[in-house]
């Protein structure tokens, strides 16, 4: 036996066997962290657009939301800007 080989009887087995069963199933909590962000991630954002009841409210919105007033419902976005036909 040469020197880098060296095994003694009070080491133990270097590869010791396993004496109960594989667990099956298991996955890691990281693992499950990193599902949950991928799911959240590809879900559609929750649309809390709500129509505007006062000029100041339509005043406040982005440009999108404007504009998504002023295709939905075109006679209230005419009340709120006081462009209404007289």
């Amino acid at each position: 036996m040469t020197g880098r080989a060296h095994i003694t009887a009070a080491a133990g087995d270097p590869a010791p066997r396993r004496r109960h069963a594989e667990q099956t199933g298991y996955v890691s909590p990281a693992y499950l962290r990193w599902a949950e962000q991928v799911e959240q991630a590809a879900r559609p954002p929750a649309d809390s657009f709500q129509m505007p009841t006062t000029a100041a409210e339509l005043d406040a919105m982005s440009y999108a939301d404007r504009v998504r007033v002023f295709t939905t419902d075109r006679a209230l976005y005419d009340r709120l800007t006081g462009r209404a036909p007289a």
